[in-house]
């Protein structure tokens, strides 16, 4: 089977998270964005498995400090913007 993890709402993705075979007990860590309402959703591709979900921290973005657009003398000046939670539909770079 194979088994991904993406933000609820979302389309499924093309990519899988784990590629276990039958009756084995396998350790994983996946990272993947949230829906709004801070949801994501799980999909097992053949028969049944027993999934155990421990959800630790979170990662931040902050639009245009680690772009392209954004020099190093701009950011200094400005401060670095309110952080937005990673989620939504759009992918976003991760510093």
């Amino acid at each position: 089977t194979y088994v991904t993890v993406w933000p609820a709402g979302e389309e499924t993705p093309l990519a899988s998270n784990l590629n276990p075979s039958a009756g084995q007990t396998v350790p994983n860590a996946a990272i993947t964005g949230l829906s709004p309402d801070k949801a994501f959703s799980v999909y097992n591709s053949v028969g049944s498995t027993d999934i155990v979900v421990d959800a630790v921290g979170s990662y931040w973005y902050y639009p245009g400090v680690f772009g392209a657009a954004a020099s190093a003398k701009g950011a200094a000046k400005a401060g670095p913007p309110a952080p937005a939670k990673l989620g939504g539909t759009a992918p976003r770079p991760i510093g």
